[in-house]
């Protein structure tokens, strides 16, 4: 079976002052076409590790990654292509760019898309996909002037606006009350429907019950 990602004895070590730290230990995960997989554990235990190893984000990993199949190129700019075009990533700094409009920061990954877009272009897909979270009407706001949540919902846009192969997303909800968190997974379940692949660290249980499975780690 040709598994959309696939992670086999993943380890990630770091030095922190005179001491060795283990975020990552002998981690295999597969993820499936279609499918929606929740990684649970104590903080500690490596999931955002993960999700970063996952979107070629964290180098200097040992083990094994395999995307769509495939080794992982080597080349840099390779993975930066592999990274923009296969990835829709959301973590918990929502990483999004203060003194721009929220249309700007959804439409961001439009800029790598295989046929250039005009600015009215990434504007319409902008707020076509703002609609889905229900915050069309910030799509000219600044982001500096958005709650924590509307933040949220901003970086979860960026990350669907260019129908990635994947979805990772790091505790997605924190920042959302019951009906946002509602609405989140209804669209994740739309693009999983669309034989997409999701994988979501998350504490939330009403994130994890409407998961797939739930894959749990441990503090290494």
């Amino acid at each position: 079976m040709n598994f959309l990602l696939e992670m086999k004895n993943v380890s990630y070590r770091y030095r922190l002052k005179n001491e060795t730290v283990v975020a990552l230990k002998d981690f295999s995960f597969a993820l499936s076409p279609g499918e929606m997989v929740a990684l649970m554990g104590p903080s500690g235990s490596g999931k955002s590790t993960a999700l970063l190893i996952a979107a070629l984000l964290r180098p200097d990993y040992t083990g094994e990654l395999l995307i769509g199949g495939k080794p992982v190129p080597s080349s840099e700019r390779d993975k930066a292509v592999l990274r923009h075009s296969f990835f829709g990533c959301v973590f918990q700094h929502y990483a999004v760019i203060e003194d721009a409009p929220v249309w700007e920061n959804v439409a961001l990954p439009l800029e790598y898309a295989p046929r250039r877009l005009s600015r009215r272009q990434r504007r319409r897909r902008a707020v076509e996909e703002l609609a889905k979270y229900g915050i069309e009407d910030l799509a000219d706001r600044q982001v500096a002037r958005l709650s924590g949540g509307q933040r949220q919902r901003v970086a979860i846009a960026r990350a669907t606006i260019n129908d990635p192969q994947v979805i990772v997303a790091d505790e997605p909800t924190a920042a959302l009350d019951e009906v946002a968190c509602d609405t989140i997974m209804r669209v994740f379940g739309a693009v999983r429907d669309h034989h997409r692949g999701i994988v979501i660290a998350t504490h939330d249980p009403r994130v994890a019950q409407q998961c797939d499975r739930i894959v749990y780690l441990r503090s290494s």
